[in-house]
Parts: C-alpha cells; structure tokens; sequence
C-alpha cells in the first residue's frame, strides 16, 4: 500500500514540476517580449534547474519501481508584469503546501532517501518564492515605469 502512495505522490509532484516548468517557460517568454531583458535573464537563470528537479523526482519514481504515470494541469498565466510574478507567487506557494506534505508522508513512511529529496526542493523552490517576492514588492514600491526600466 505504501510503495502505491509513494508512487502516487512522486506521480503529483512530476505533473506539478511539468506544470511549473510550463508557467516560468511562458511567462519567461512574454517578460521577454516586454522588453525585460535583464528580469528574463535572471528568470532563465533560476528556472535553469527545473529539468534537473524532474529528472530527479523521475530517477527516484523509477528507482522505487514506480511507472510514470503524471497528469500535468493547465498553468495559470499572467498577461502583464503584475499578474506574471503573482502567478508565479501563487504557483509556489501551492507548490510547496504539497512539497511539504510528501516531506512528511516519506518521513511517516521512513523513506529517508524521498524525504531528503523533497527536502532539498523546498529549499531551491522557497529561494524562488522569496526573489519573486522582492521582485513584486519591488514593483509595487517603484512603479512599472521604473520597474521595467530597471529590468529591461
């Protein structure tokens, strides 16, 4: 029963990472068509490990015995600067309530080696969280006319 739910919960967190990876890869592109060089570097820069996360919560499905068997959901998607970065905000944040809680399945489930790789997740994906935050706030004190020229 265990190793079914383990498999069910790897499944959720690849369709979230692909769903994640969906969001940043398209919003990268409209910050980019904005104008935003600089924000879509540094946006390229910190999604650069997303295919290794996948690969990573894909070696562990695998190594478990489990078979790939993910649904990836449609991204939500901003429109303008303020709606990009509150998307990607919301998006972590929901990520990491379930990151989280495979921390504590794989902990209750005494599967250290899940557990650890959960736990080192949540540490990249909460460095995330926090530079969207100061990007956001940042925005919101400047103003998108000095924002984007900050950016651009």
């Amino acid at each position: 029963m265990h190793a079914l739910e383990t498999e069910a919960m790897l499944n959720q967190a690849i369709g979230q990472f692909w769903r994640g990876l969906i969001q940043h890869q398209t919003h990268l592109g409209l910050i980019a068509s904005l104008g935003l060089s600089k924000l879509a570097d540094t946006m390229q820069a910190r999604m650069a490990d997303e295919p290794q996360t996948l690969r990573s919560l894909l070696d562990r499905l695998l190594d478990l015995g489990g078979t790939p068997a993910f649904a990836v959901t449609t991204p939500t998607l901003g429109t303008d600067l303020a709606t990009i970065l509150s998307t990607d905000i919301d998006s972590q944040r929901a990520g990491l309530g379930m990151l989280n809680q495979c921390v504590l399945f794989a902990g209750n489930q005494s599967d250290a080696g899940t557990r650890l790789l959960f736990e080192r997740i949540i540490v990249d994906e909460e460095e995330h969280l926090a530079w969207l935050l100061g990007e956001q706030s940042l925005l919101t004190r400047i103003g998108e006319a000095a924002y984007t020229t900050l950016r651009a």
